[in-house]
């Protein structure tokens, strides 16, 4: 997602698990894992985005993004055992 830890962590995290909580009444097991202050596009000087900080946003990609993803990947491989 576009917003920080912090602006998750205050305006999205409490919603985002009432929504979980819904979902876990069709009868499975919800797991968020929110990946923060994510790179939209390779390129932002194609588009009007002058309120993101491009280099920041690369930088937290390159950081985060082979992390994050190997974490959900982790995740699904936990939930695709517990279906067998």
């Amino acid at each position: 997602m576009n917003a920080t830890k912090e602006f998750y962590d205050r305006l999205y995290k409490a919603k985002f698990e009432e929504y979980a909580k819904e979902w876990e009444m069709l009868g499975d097991k919800v797991i968020l894992y929110p990946c923060y202050d994510t790179l939209q596009v390779s390129d932002y000087s194609k588009f009007n985005m002058a309120s993101f900080d491009e280099s920041k946003k690369k930088l937290s990609h390159e950081k985060n993004f082979p992390k994050d993803l190997e974490n959900a990947y982790q995740i699904g491989q936990e939930l695709s055992k517990r279906r067998l």
